[in-house]
């Protein structure tokens, strides 16, 4: 997204969130095309395609609220978009009778915007606690807060019993607790 229209959608999003109604409406119109281009290069069905483009309009509304005026509104739209698509991808893996191992979906990202989405959802002052975690903990902690697996759904990926996968999670937690407490002092 280029700087004219992230400024444009930005001031438009802001006047919306102020109660202008005629702009929400031109937000939305500019926003879908946006989402029609980041969903068209994932999804190969048109029909799925729409589908997602409206689950995330629905979204988007919902979190009108959550828009801060400090981050890139492309970040906000991405973050958002890209929600629905591992929401798309988890509803459609289990009405298919070859499963799509959702570690690939994620794990290899087809563009930036995944990227960006990545780094907005991870402060900078819990990115730096997150570093202090090893390779191991940072991919679990990963797959359950910021990419939302469910602790059967990451214990099928990761090869590790839900058990095992419950005790790690809870030590990576103690971990990161000392960690931010050790930062403070």
């Amino acid at each position: 997204m280029n700087h004219n229209k992230e400024e444009k959608l930005r001031d438009l999003l802001i006047q919306s969130i102020e109660g202008n109604q005629d702009s929400y409406k031109i937000f939305l119109t500019e926003l879908i095309p946006i989402l029609r281009s980041f969903f068209q290069k994932k999804i190969q069905n048109s029909n799925d395609v729409d589908d997602v483009i409206q689950e995330t309009l629905i979204s988007i509304h919902r979190a009108l609220h959550t828009y801060d005026k400090r981050i890139a509104i492309s970040k906000w739209i991405y973050t958002i978009a890209h929600r629905r698509y591992v929401d798309f991808i988890r509803k459609y893996s289990k009405t298919q009778k070859n499963k799509v191992e959702l570690e690939t979906i994620i794990e290899f990202p087809a563009n930036k915007e995944i990227e960006l989405i990545e780094q907005y959802e991870q402060s900078d002052r819990i990115k730096s606690v997150l570093n202090l975690l090893n390779e191991k903990e940072q991919k679990i902690f990963k797959m359950l807060k910021v990419e939302k697996f469910s602790i059967k759904e990451a214990s099928k990926i990761l090869n590790l019993s839900e058990g095992a996968l419950k005790v790690a999670i809870h030590r990576i937690y103690k971990k990161i607790k000392n960690l931010i407490q050790q930062k403070e002092l």
